[in-house]
Order: C-alpha cells, then structure tokens, then sequence
C-alpha cells in the first residue's frame, strides 16, 4: 500500500521526507517488569492526520523487525484529526545471532 499525503496522492519517502517533519516526537525506553524485555512508549505530534503508521526497530540496515515483536501485531498506530498518535509496546529481546 502506497503512502499518501492527506489528499490520497501518493508520496515517495524522499517526497514525504523532504515535505513532512514531525512536529514532536517522544520516545521512552525503560526495563519491562520481567527485566529481559524494554517497554516503549512514544508519542507523536504533526504527523499526517487520520492515518496508519508502523514502527520498527532497525538492528542494522539488512536487518530490522516491527516493534513488540516479529508478527506484527503490536507496531501499529493510528494518529487522530491533528496528526498525533501513540504507541506502548514491551519489545522482547532478540537473540544477536538471529540478526
């Protein structure tokens, strides 16, 4: 799926990148209650209004994941009719031989 801007016309990351910054972005990282794992918490401002987002963790530029684990399920958000949204995930940690 193409991302587009608030018109639905379909934006290039350089495009979307080079015309779009984030008016604040706010990320908390801290130990989860197990200790092996880190809960996240990061909160947007400014972004494109109404639309679905992803967040993923990069281990390194051949190799990166969604946040909260490897399906998926937990590195979605959505931002409301001003363009800010959250997420709260508990990242697992990842094996480095895996990566």
């Amino acid at each position: 799926r193409a991302v587009v801007d608030p018109e639905g016309n379909p934006q290039t990351w350089q495009q979307y990148s080079e015309e779009f910054h984030p008016d604040s972005v706010e990320a908390v990282i801290e130990p989860a209650a197990d200790g092996d794992a880190s809960r996240v918490s990061i909160e947007f401002e400014g972004l494109y209004p109404n639309a679905l987002y992803t967040v993923w963790v990069v281990h390194h530029v051949a190799w990166h994941r969604p946040l909260g684990g490897n399906d998926g399920e937990n590195n979605v958000f959505e931002t409301d009719a001003n363009g800010d949204g959250s997420i709260e995930a508990v990242d697992e940690p990842v094996d480095a031989a895996a990566g």
